[in-house]
Formats: structure tokens, C-alpha cells, sequence
């Protein structure tokens, strides 16, 4: 999809699923039930969609979804399914030549599978990509406290080999990117914020992981600092009606991009399927 002078695509790394208790919380079941599906073990399914951004000089990639190689643990605990591989596909597309920077909304075992794995001939996946994490959360992935530890994966012994770029708060990057520190799912959680002259994009993360959770105060049981979600949140959602943002939801299984319109606290959705 042209997006101002840049060319912005979704890519799927597989799916999985959580545990309802998991995935919704506190919101009664007679609520969540009416727009989502379970399975035959009582979970929901979420998607990993990953957006690419390529500019004029630059070329974004946030989060890199579950890996070619998931953790066989995690695997059977998330019920993982992988008909899509996002390294094959950007591969295939040429794509990968493109991008200059893997970006992370945090360091989940679904948001940087990829990241640091190598491929036979012992490269990095996009070797000549820079990744950028939080500073804070770069921490949580090294150190899971007994709250968070069930969602990152085992410290990769290779990971201090790749050269990697950490930030902290609000950082702009070159070529239009913002890159928004919000806590709430973690405490080193991002967002991310794009324009391109008049263009101009929103990625959630996990702060509204499908458009289920626009509501401010539809959260998951996993955020572990909740207000902070719902503040921030809905600051994003009133900006991206205000300015007319494209959004992203990292875990939709049907909407990944769309417009929002109308109340804030109840938005219009507009999806947009940007592979068109």
C-alpha cells in the first residue's frame, strides 16, 4: 500500500493462543463471547502481524513475531501454529534488503521471535538491520521477575553478540519514526508512531493487541501495570481519530490495519487491507 512517499505491507509469523482467563481478565465471559471464538481446550486464537514501513531512506520492521524455530515449550504451551515464516516471505518479496531497523514493542516470545536467531551460514536474521529495544524492557527479557517470566523466552547466550540499539522514553529516529515508551503491557513497553508528509500511522502493540480492546477498559490479565495501559491508550486512540492515523493491531485474526473515527471511548472502525 502507498503510504505518502513509503511503501507500508503486513506480514504473518503463525498463530497461538492463550487461555481466556489469560486473554480477557476481568471482562465477563457474556462480554468477550460475543465477538470471539474458542477453541475445543477453551482458548482464543491471535495472529502475529508484523508491519513493514519502507521509505525513501529507511525501511522499519516492528516486532518479528514468534520465530522459524519457536521454543518447544512455549510451542506447546501456546499451541503454536506456523504456516507462515516471516523470514521466508520477506525473503521471497525482496523485501528484506530493505529494511534498515527491527524495531520491538517488547521483548515477548511472540514479538522477537526472529530477532536473534541465524540462519545456516551463521547471519542474523535481517544481518544488516538494526535492532532497537527499550532499555527497560531489555531488562525484563534478561531478568522475568515469577509474574512475567511465563512470556519471554530462555536468554540466548548469543544475544550480546548482536550489535543492538537500546532507548529510553520518547525517541525519534531518522527517516519519520517516533518511538513512544508507554509501560502498561510492561514496563519497557512501545509504540510506535509514523508520518510520512501527510500520512501518518499508529502501532498499539500489546496496549490494544485486537480491535476487541479498544475500549479502554477491556485489558488483558498479563499487563502488568494496568492503569498505565488504559492511560495510555486512550491518549493514542483519541490522537489517531484526531489525525486521521492508520492503525495497527499486532494480534488481530481478521482486522490488522484500520481507520478510527467517532468516540474515542467507542471508535468507528474502518479496516484497510494494506497488501492490496
Amino acid at each position: 500500500m502507498k503510504f505518502g512517499n513509503s511503501e507500508i505491507y503486513i506480514f504473518n509469523d503463525g498463530t497461538f493462543t492463550l487461555d481466556t482467563g489469560a486473554a480477557f481478565g476481568i471482562i465477563p465471559k457474556n462480554v468477550w463471547s460475543k465477538r470471539t471464538t474458542v477453541n475445543a481446550e477453551g482458548r482464543v486464537s491471535l495472529q502475529t502481524n508484523i508491519p513493514v514501513i519502507v521509505g525513501m531512506e529507511y525501511g522499519f520492521i516492528i516486532d518479528t513475531g514468534l520465530g522459524k524455530n519457536p521454543d518447544p515449550i512455549k510451542s506447546k504451551w501456546f499451541q503454536v501454529e506456523k504456516k507462515s515464516d516471516l523470514a521466508e516471505n520477506l525473503s521471497e518479496t525482496g523485501i528484506d534488503r530493505k529494511i534498515t531497523h527491527i524495531l520491538h514493542s517488547h521483548m515477548h516470545f511472540d514479538h522477537m521471535g526472529h530477532t536473534f536467531e541465524m540462519d545456516q551460514d551463521r547471519s542474523y536474521f535481517l544481518n544488516k538491520a538494526i535492532p532497537v529495544v527499550n532499555r527497560k524492557e531489555l531488562n525484563n527479557f534478561k531478568k522475568p521477575n515469577e509474574f512475567t517470566k511465563g512470556s519471554y523466552i530462555q536468554w540466548q547466550k548469543d544475544f550480546s553478540r548482536r550489535k543492538s540499539r537500546t532507548v529510553e522514553g520518547t525517541t525519534k529516529l531518522s527517516g519519520g519514526m517516533k518511538i513512544m515508551e508507554t509501560s502498561g503491557h510492561t514496563s519497557g513497553h512501545c509504540a510506535f508512531l509514523y508520518e510520512d508528509g501527510d500520512s501518518k500511522l499508529t502501532y498499539f502493540g500489546d496496549l490494544v493487541p485486537n480491535t476487541f480492546y479498544l475500549k479502554a477498559g477491556y485489558l488483558t490479565a498479563i499487563d502488568t501495570y494496568p492503569m498505565e495501559t488504559i492511560i495510555q491508550k486512550k491518549k493514542l486512540i483519541k490522537q489517531a481519530i484526531r489525525e486521521k492515523r492508520l492503525c495497527f493491531f499486532s494480534h488481530d485474526m481478521k482486522i490488522s490495519a484500520a481507520f478510527l473515527s467517532g468516540d474515542e471511548s467507542n471508535p468507528e472502525i474502518e479496516p484497510v487491507n494494506v497488501n492490496e
